[in-house]
């Protein structure tokens, strides 16, 4: 930190050290540092020898995501992720994430959803049936394994379509399975993954060269175009939104649901009404889009679900120190939460409530602060609304910037609105009729 800066000008200093986010405890240490301290403390991290501002109000959240976004770009905590995804919709910037938004938005029009709950009813029946033979016989079904598998199957199969089948068949298993199989999200899972590339140019040649019709959104992609110039996507961005489009749509949607199943197992009051929404609702056999939106209180259990335990938890944003950000009054508490990284002395809190994007030395301008966004489940008590408050909409009740919804940030995903309603016949809802023995996991 510069040396002008007096006490009087920071936020409370927590007593504790640690790098927020990255230990297995940092969501009940800021718990603690939330009742200590209120909206707004630091922490410092040894390691990176910086504070760490955590910012607690969703309004707060909200200056960063939506009302200020410009002051950021997403940042060298994504430069790990392009390994991984290349150039794709998640990792790009600007102009370049702009074009590719565009072409990529009809992808996710409600017409095409619908057509895909074919897919995703077909991948239910598939696992039923499995669970059934497993509960027969006593086993257990580990639900975190089982979702990730589930989901998997359900993006891949939209994304590649009949072509699933025969890579399957000439490989002799499922090459993309090393999504669900491997743990760790490092380096080597990155580059493991990123050889998978061949295998899509092949299959992007091979569709080329025969020039039939498919139903999928590889298809969708190489049929895209540019807004301005009429142009397609080159090999290398198809590719890059092709592996994209695998990682963001299974790794989100596997969390979600698990963390839905997690606390149903909790709330057997809430689960006993939704099987009863399930049961009383006609031609859920197999159930499609409409079907689905009639159910009104599976809808809100799954949002209070993401509301809790948001997939998409950690965002590393840089400031580009366009202009300051006040900060909400410290006295308020409410019960979402950001953590705002700073590398001092890219960034100095000035006067109370405003925290500088550039420290100003000598004159001399020092680079752009790094920021890194955390959402917090504040408030240890799953599924506590009561009735969950009918809703007009799906995101009705969220206020400022809890719980970091996609849909709820100015660089929308390009699904955004549409992308999660095939998720919802693959919710625990679907399944109710299905006598499980489930063992329950802790979540590490």
């Amino acid at each position: 930190m510069a040396a002008t800066e007096s006490a009087h000008e920071q936020p409370p200093e927590a007593g504790l050290q640690f790098d927020v986010g990255s230990t297995d405890d940092s969501l009940e240490r800021m718990i603690e540092l939330f009742a200590r301290h209120g909206d707004t403390y630091r922490v410092y991290v040894p390691a990176r020898k910086a504070y760490t501002y955590v910012v607690h109000h969703p309004d707060d959240v909200k200056r960063v995501l939506v009302s200020n976004h410009r002051n950021y770009t997403k940042g060298v905590g994504l430069d790990r992720v392009r390994i991984l995804l290349g150039k794709g919709i998640m990792t790009s910037e600007g102009e370049l994430w702009k074009r590719q938004r565009y072409m990529m938005q009809p992808l996710f029009h409600r017409r095409l959803i619908t057509e895909f709950a074919q897919v995703i009813a077909a991948a239910n029946e598939r696992f039923i049936a499995r669970w059934e033979a497993l509960s027969a016989r006593g086993e257990l079904v580990n639900l975190t394994d089982e979702m990730s598998e589930l989901t998997l199957e359900i993006v891949l199969r939209s994304i590649f379509g009949r072509d699933l089948d025969r890579m399957t068949h000439q490989l002799g298993g499922n090459p993309f399975q090393l999504v669900t199989k491997e743990q760790a999200r490092n380096l080597q899972f990155a580059y493991k993954f990123r050889s998978l590339t061949k295998l899509v140019a092949e299959l992007i040649a091979r569709r080329r060269a025969e020039q039939q019709e498919h139903f999928d959104y590889v298809s969708m992609l190489m049929s895209a175009r540019d807004r301005e110039s009429g142009a397609a996507m080159s090999e290398r961005e198809l590719i890059d939104e092709v592996m994209t489009l695998i990682v963001a749509g299974h790794e989100t949607t596997a969390s979600g649901l698990n963390w839905t199943w997690y606390l149903l197992s909790q709330h057997p009051a809430v689960e006993a009404r939704l099987h009863a929404e399930i049961d009383a609702t006609p031609e859920m056999t197999a159930p499609g889009l409409a079907q689905m939106e009639t159910l009104a209180y599976t809808q809100q259990v799954v949002n209070e679900a993401l509301r809790l335990y948001p997939p998409g938890w950690l965002l590393s944003p840089h400031d580009r120190g366009r202009r300051a950000r006040r900060l909400l009054d410290p006295a308020r508490r409410q019960r979402s939460a950001a953590a705002v990284s700073v590398a001092p002395p890219s960034a100095l809190l000035e006067r109370s409530g405003c925290l500088l994007a550039r420290a100003v030395r000598g004159g001399a301008r020092s680079p752009a602060a790094a920021l890194r966004l955390h959402a917090v489940r504040r408030r240890p008590a799953p599924l506590h609304r009561r009735d969950f408050r009918a809703l007009r909409n799906a995101h009705a009740s969220v206020q400022g910037g809890a719980p970091l919804p996609s849909d709820l940030r100015a660089r929308q995903a390009a699904g955004a609105g549409g992308a999660d309603q095939p998720a919802h016949p693959s919710s625990p809802a679907h399944e109710a009729g299905t006598p499980l023995n489930v063992q329950s996991y802790d979540a590490d």
